[in-house]
């Protein structure tokens, strides 16, 4: 016999969670002791539940799958923004949540922590909003209701989230006798031939087809499928923003991102003359289409999701996404044409002058490498690496939808966690942002990691100063010495605050040199410098009524 929380980490390691995220409160502390006590699965504490809540993003947006762990009511609701954001980008973490005891629950007594009302389901009715199921442990349905949670997460990567009383944390129970049913979406075998049948004659016909990549890409982990697809079929592919770096863009057949208004001229006019679009789990959300300025087409678009399929203008239930890749590799098909979409790479001017927000592609371009991952935060920075191509195993790691400022910094926690030395983590954050979440700078520092952090210090609020109130006083902020926050944190870390591009060229060899440390670069600018692509974006967003 073991304890429902010991009964809980041998399912974690069937996802193949080796790191918890959270903060301990009495409430969660039981399963804390279980989990440091355990060789297998790491704990790491974070300044508070908002910032764990990204930093276990991150880290599965890496590796897969996450947890999180906070105490009952304070903890979960401060985590709540973070793990809503998990819920919009569709990423799978469980939220594990210590609560009081069932036989405390039971007497309707005011415990601390709660809202006073005799009552405790309140929060897990809030979760049930943003997690794609919730369960409440009881003495009855513990070792049941963990195997379906985690059987849910398993299945379709959104958060799920998990309460453990007490008492019922402690209570012994049998060890699994069998390992979970971990199944995933899969196509009904009349309806996937069917598709596949009028797949296979439109693509024989088809004089300019092409891929678009989606998020749903990654959340299911099919990069190797959809690379191996790309290169047996030659066929011209398409990102989004959100799924930047999602696959391979090294290849010559990349077309660059789909962007709305915003995207490549030439890369959007073929999509838009494309007699076949096949669509491989795409959010056609309002960033991702820059402010609805790209119609999906509804004649010759083949759209797969995990769950269904829009075939034209039909959805059918029955024909999965995580079947596609190889089901279009059986076609056969080879692309007869190597076109190339992406136009000639301007040659950057010298590095002369003052630092501008437009600067920051050119910077990101001298020091990013195949395994390099950039975490772009919501704002000025936002659009830094639009044009960028990630090749290799780089990637982007983007809040797209629910782009709350901040997430960056922390998310880079659970992002170096994961890399585990196989690459590094590059920051791009506005001063604002920073200031959201600048206390998981210090973990970063205690846990000797290596991000390379790029603070955009423009003393402000520069994405909301572009919607509305340039010259007010309600977007600026206090101006910080950011270069000298590791000392501050008495930490080691290379740090060091640059105001002209001179400098800053010398600055980009000694992120290298301290490859084994974390490394903060200062870029002062103006406060009204804006960047180019953002006031386009801004503009096209405000454009839509």
């Amino acid at each position: 016999m073991i304890t429902v929380l010991d009964y809980l980490l041998v399912r974690l390691k069937e996802l193949e969670i080796k790191t918890i995220f959270g903060v301990p409160g009495d409430y969660n502390l039981p399963f804390i002791g279980v989990v440091d006590n355990d060789k297998d699965i790491q704990w790491v504490g974070a300044c508070n539940e908002l910032n764990a809540s990204y930093a276990c993003e991150g880290y599965a947006r890496i590796k897969g799958f996450s947890a999180l762990c906070t105490t009952y009511g304070v903890g979960e609701l401060s985590a709540i923004n973070g793990v809503a954001g998990v819920f919009a980008e569709q990423v799978p973490i469980i939220h594990i949540v210590g609560a009081p005891s069932q036989s405390k629950q039971e007497k309707g007594k005011t415990l601390h922590h709660c809202l006073a009302t005799g009552r405790f389901d309140a929060f897990e009715k809030m979760y049930r909003h943003i997690s794609k199921t919730t369960a409440v442990l009881t003495y009855h349905n513990a070792t049941e209701e963990i195997d379906r949670v985690l059987e849910t997460l398993w299945r379709y990567r959104y958060p799920v989230y998990l309460l453990i009383p007490e008492d019922v944390g402690v209570m012994k129970v049998n060890k699994p006798k069998l390992p979970l049913q971990l199944t995933l979406p899969q196509s009904n075998p009349d309806d996937l031939n069917k598709v596949i049948t009028l797949l296979e004659n439109k693509i024989k016909q088809s004089k300019s087809p092409c891929i678009i990549i989606g998020e749903q890409v990654s959340r299911y982990q099919l990069r190797k499928q959809v690379e191996n697809l790309l290169e047996k079929t030659n066929l011209p592919f398409f990102t989004v923003w959100g799924s930047k770096g999602v696959v391979d863009e090294g290849r010559q057949q990349y077309g660059g991102i789909l962007f709305g208004e915003l995207s490549n001229p030439q890369g959007l006019d073929y999509i838009i003359n494309s007699d076949l679009i096949i669509s491989l789990g795409v959010s056609w959300d309002e960033v991702n289409t820059a402010g609805f300025t790209f119609d999906v087409p509804t004649q010759n678009c083949y759209q797969f999701y995990d769950t269904y399929s829009l075939i034209e203008e039909e959805k059918i239930y029955g024909v999965s996404l995580l079947d596609m890749p190889n089901a279009l590799l059986a076609l056969d098909y080879i692309y007869p044409h190597n076109i190339a979409l992406l136009p000639q790479k301007i040659v950057p001017p010298d590095w002369q002058g003052l630092i501008k927000i437009d600067s920051i592609p050119l910077l990101l371009d001298k020091v990013l490498d195949d395994n390099s991952v950039i975490l772009a935060e919501a704002g000025n920075a936002f659009l830094c690496a639009v044009n960028h191509i990630f090749s290799g195993n780089s990637q982007l790691v983007v809040s797209n939808i629910w782009a709350s400022i901040g997430y960056t910094l922390p998310a880079a926690l659970g992002v170096t966690l994961a890399l585990e030395n196989q690459g590094r983590a590059f920051v791009v954050i506005g001063d604002g942002a920073f200031q959201m979440t600048a206390q998981e700078l210090s973990t970063l520092l205690r846990l000797k990691l290596n991000p390379v952090i790029f603070i955009v210090n423009n003393q402000g609020y520069a994405f909301e100063k572009i919607f509305y109130g340039p010259k007010d006083t309600f977007n600026d902020i206090q101006n910080w010495n950011y270069s000298q926050l590791p000392e501050l944190f008495n930490c080691d870390a290379y740090s060091v605050k640059v105001d002209s591009l001179e400098a800053l060229e010398t600055v980009l060899p000694l992120l290298k040199v301290h490859q084994d440390k974390l490394c903060l670069v200062e870029l002062d600018m103006d406060k009204h410098d804006y960047s180019e692509p953002i006031s386009e974006f801004i503009a096209l967003l405000n454009q839509y009524k």
